[in-house]
């Protein structure tokens, strides 16, 4: 079973959709959402350690618990978050789901492999790497959210954007290190910032036509 876990979690990953129920201007895969959180994690995580000082936190473990965070939905697909927190009992009809295939996915390991990566697959919610995991996937999602809506795409990420702010709200009240963070790397939409802002102003001297100014 140990290539089944490979063939579900790597190659498929790439083919399946996230937001499935709404229309984006750009698809996103669950391995380019997990790419995104990994990045935002490990960027968080360290903000928490370097700058704010956090002893409890580990960026190295915060991007695996990124990496391995959705886990189930390489072979259950992306669940709508509105339609999984309907009320408690929807909400735990799903958490069971998604728990059995965390079981399953962890089934497909080797033996020897199963005791590092059981913590990683079916997280401890409450431990504080894993929150902090929890907080970059609702930056993944509200950056996702931002890049619809700044290509016209307000009808369907609009109140999206909205929902995902308010727990963002939340995590920034509680956590100093999320303030810190969006201080320094969401100061401004970083949706609207084009290839062209990215580069020195002053390349167009390197050109043929800018040579011919000397």
């Amino acid at each position: 079973m140990s290539t089944a876990f490979l063939a579900t979690h790597l190659l498929r990953s790439h083919s399946i959709k996230r937001w499935p129920l709404m229309f984006s201007v750009r698809e996103e895969t669950l391995a380019g959402h997990l790419a995104d959180t990994c990045m935002l994690g490990h960027l968080l995580a360290a903000v928490a350690v370097d700058i704010c000082g956090r002893q409890d936190i580990e960026p190295d473990k915060v991007a695996s618990y990124c990496l391995f965070h959705e886990i189930s939905e390489s072979l259950l697909g992306d669940i709508n978050s509105k339609a999984k927190h309907i009320n408690k009992e929807t909400h735990q009809a799903i958490k069971t789901v998604e728990n059995h295939f965390e079981a399953l996915s962890i089934d497909m390991l080797p033996d020897a492999l199963k005791a590092r990566y059981t913590p990683l697959i079916s997280q401890d919610k409450n431990e504080i790497n894993a929150k902090v995991a929890k907080i970059a996937d609702s930056f993944a999602a509200i950056i996702k959210c931002q890049w619809e809506i700044s290509r016209g795409n307000q009808v369907e990420f609009l109140e999206a954007r909205d929902s995902i702010q308010e727990q963002i709200d939340v995590y920034a009240e509680k956590y100093d290190f999320v303030r810190t963070f969006i201080n320094l790397f969401l100061n401004e939409d970083i949706t609207r910032i084009s290839v062209d802002k990215l580069m020195p102003r002053d390349w167009v001297k390197n050109t043929d036509a800018g040579k011919m100014r000397d």
